[in-house]
């Protein structure tokens, strides 16, 4: 029957989807395993397995697919007998041609795999054996064989001296087909995947996996036609062909700092918060307390070491780049969809985390079904931490913040087990306050302090204070009575003081009364009436990013300046990169009393006048990171022409080279973009648009690149060591672990930091280093 042109035509088509379709799913089944190292489509040396090379870690995958267009069984014959070209010559068998391929892939790769896969289904009414053959097996049948003798020996049950005499014949003539020796053929039948009746190779929709590999299939085939050669990409060409990026990455590092030698477990509150967890397999359970009382700590440190799988988010961390990433739902959502989905369910991840909101969602409500699942296998609990919800309360005003997407406790399946962290309930749901009132499952640090012993052993660590005589260290005991945040304030008033005895400064400070934020008003009343130290308050509370002294002192007083170190400056933290505040209760408090009005309340007007000098000063200044923060106090200040009049793609390209962090940058032009659409100025939409997947092609382009190990190389050691703090980036296991040595070599204290920072998975092991 002859075929109509237009007829093959469509069947070609039909054809090459269909082909398409599967190469597109085991690419995004390599990219979630993480393990696709490279890939190569219509490569003329893999021969007739050329439709796809995949190149993933430890073997090589080389595939020829066959489509056909009517129902037709593949026999035993048609891979062990010769061909006809189209022409009508005689050719090798298709079996000699996968055996040729094979041998000459082995020379370029090792462990190589070839696969044929077809529409075609095993026969069933076929003979591999003789028919008067005594010994021959029932049934003999291709589709027997291909169970009974092919994939026990590609999967290494069996060897071919093991199987009954039945099949040896069909085995030789199998052998005398592929042209090889039997120490070869042996080899080759472990390294032979015959893959029948393949259908259309999609998952299954409505899904994000089946979204995902149709769009992946799409792009590929036509990047092949508009190729005039091989297709060769690695794994981040992929992710960057199809604007995937940030999808296998969590969008913020999830672990909490903290310093070994001021720290001291609150004992009893741990126990109280174990025995909560004891007592329960499903819903909420909460840490509370004041600002500083040690809830971020006890969380990072308490469950360490647990058997149950804990994943941890946290709205908020200390020393790094303020941004609003860490506290909207799709964040949220994207990275505990990406932790809940690494293996620890009773199977590898099944896909990627989706874009949309209602997609991740759904991804999250199937994570924790499955999490429930496995508890019922295993009885082993999943409980999620997430700490920093006041954070979240206060300083997000969008309709699409975090909160909202905490599942409600009826939501949650048996051994799912939320853990949140907050000042207060507040924030939570009503119907997770009901349920932690019901079952007192708040641990209240309000009602926990360092016991005396605790304070000592922090004392006699610490450089400054080890060597002072024991009656200050129980002054400081006295003076701290036990609340962490007080103690470090202190500590850090003895390490900073100016001149004048230890015992001179302790005779002059109170006790802790109970409450910080009453210690935070004693400083401000001491301060509110000089108005070059509010001022200096006031913009430093609302940076994003860390401040030098030195440029306070190029737009304040002389006197405010040095008024701010003698009084102040306990109250910060100096990092590589310039001064933080040291809790960021203080920021909050300082901000929130700068903004006053007349009426002794928030006034939005006024913070935007501080923002509109915040930007002011950025635009004068010098050097590379604070003229970088001038859009954001452009936007805060509402000049939103000047902040599209400046968010040009050149300046995000300038920043980026000068190694600003490129969440700090992404915000930017997300803000820009929200200013854009506002205003529904296409252009300038168009123009953000292209400057934010620039910006996230630049960052994945250095994800396997050795950058701190080239920073330090380059003398440049601040910047390689923030190049592992920075947000937005990938930086590898193996590249910090090296870095650390070279610190820990020149005795910088950085490389301990950086060290232990591994311990919570807060670096990528994308390079397979453990």
């Amino acid at each position: 029957m002859t075929m109509a042109p237009a007829s093959g035509e469509r069947a070609a088509l039909r054809g090459y989807r269909w082909q398409y379709d599967h190469i597109a799913s085991r690419v995004y089944r390599a990219l979630l395993d993480d393990e696709l190292e490279s890939l190569r489509l219509t490569d003329p040396k893999a021969g007739r397995v050329d439709d796809l090379v995949l190149i993933r870690r430890g073997r090589v995958d080389c595939y020829q697919f066959r489509s056909v267009e009517h129902d037709r069984a593949l026999t035993f014959k048609d891979v062990v007998g010769q061909q006809r070209t189209r022409s009508g010559k005689d050719a090798p068998s298709l079996l000699r041609t996968l055996a040729d391929d094979w041998i000459r892939l082995q020379d370029q790769y090792d462990s190589v795999h070839v696969h044929l896969v077809t529409q075609q289904y095993a026969s069933v009414h076929d003979h591999v054996v003789g028919i008067e053959d005594p010994d021959k097996p029932s049934p003999d049948h291709f589709s027997a064989f291909l169970k009974h003798v092919l994939e026990p020996i590609r999967s290494k049950e069996m060897t071919l001296d093991e199987f009954d005499v039945g099949w040896r014949s069909a085995l030789e003539r199998l052998r005398v087909a592929s042209g090889l020796s039997s120490k070869e053929f042996g080899k080759f039948l472990q390294a032979l995947h015959i893959d029948v009746a393949a259908n259309s190779g999609l998952p299954t929709p409505p899904s994000t996996a089946h979204s995902d590999v149709v769009a992946l299939s799409i792009t590929l085939q036509r990047h092949v036609s508009n190729s005039q050669s091989v297709v060769a990409l690695d794994s981040r060409q992929v992710l960057d062909l199809m604007g995937w990026q940030n999808r296998p990455r969590l969008h913020s590092r999830h672990e909490f700092p903290i310093d070994p030698d001021t720290y001291e477990p609150l004992t009893d509150a741990i126990e109280q918060l174990k025995d909560s967890i004891a007592r329960h397999d499903r819903g909420y359970l909460a840490v509370i307390g004041p600002p500083g009382c040690g809830k971020s700590t006890m969380l990072s440190q308490a469950l360490s070491g647990n058997i149950d799988r804990v994943l941890r988010y946290y709205a908020y961390v200390p020393g790094t780049a303020t941004t609003r990433t860490r506290l909207t739902g799709q964040s949220f959502l994207h990275d505990v969809v990406l932790m809940l989905t690494e293996g620890e369910n009773g199977g590898t991840r099944h896909e990627l985390p989706g874009t949309e909101m209602e997609s991740l969602r759904q991804q999250f409500a199937d994570q924790l079904d499955a999490a429930g699942a496995n508890f019922g296998r295993t009885n082993r609990r999943t409980i999620i931490v997430v700490d920093g919800l006041d954070h979240i309360d206060r300083d997000y005003s969008g309709s699409d913040g975090l909160l909202e997407e905490l599942p409600r406790p009826s939501e949650l399946p048996e051994g799912v087990l939320f853990i949140v962290g907050s000042r207060t309930l507040d924030p939570l749901h009503a119907h997770a306050r009901q349920q932690l009132n019901e079952r007192q499952g708040t641990v209240n640090l309000r009602d926990h302090r360092l016991p005396p012993a605790s304070i000592l052993k922090i004392c006699r660590r610490v450089d400054f204070a080890e060597s002072l005589p024991e009656g200050t260290h129980q002054r400081i005991v006295e003076l701290s009575d036990g609340h962490p945040l007080a103690l470090s304030y202190l500590l850090n008033r003895l390490r900073e003081r100016d001149g004048g005895s230890v015992e001179d400064l302790l005779s002059q400070l109170p006790a802790y009364g109970g409450d910080v934020e009453a210690e935070y008003l004693a400083v401000w009343d001491e301060v509110k009436d000089d108005s070059d130290i509010v001022e200096i308050l006031a913009i430093c509370s609302r940076l994003r990013i860390a401040f030098r002294t030195e440029w306070i002192a190029d737009w304040a007083t002389s006197p405010a300046v040095e008024t701010f170190r003698r009084k102040l400056l306990y109250l910060f933290r100096q990092h590589r990169d310039g001064w933080r505040f040291f809790h960021d209760s203080f920021r909050q408090f300082a901000a929130d009393r700068t903004a006053w009005g007349d009426d002794s309340s928030a006034d939005e007007s006024v913070d935007a006048r501080i923002h509109k000098r915040i930007a002011d000063l950025c635009a004068n200044g010098d050097g590379d990171k604070t003229p970088s923060e001038e859009i954001y106090h452009r936007y805060r200040a509402r000049q939103y022409e000047q902040v599209l009049s400046l968010a040009q793609q050149r300046t995000f390209r300038e920043q980026f080279g000068r190694l600003r962090s490129p969440d700090l940058i992404r915000e930017d032009i997300e803000l820009a973009l929200s200013v854009a659409a506002d205003r529904a100025d296409v252009l300038a939409l168009f123009r953000l648009l292209l400057a934010h997947i620039e910006a996230t092609q630049r960052t994945s382009a250095l994800d396997e690149v050795d950058m701190p190990g080239v920073l330090h190389a380059a003398g440049l050691v601040d910047e390689a060591i923030s190049w592992c703090d920075g947000h937005g980036r990938r930086v590898s296991i193996s590249h910090v672990y090296a870095l650390a040595a070279r610190l820990g070599r020149a005795e910088d204290p950085a490389g301990r930091r950086l060290f232990e920072m591994v311990e919570h998975k807060g670096f990528a092991d994308n390079d397979g280093v453990h």
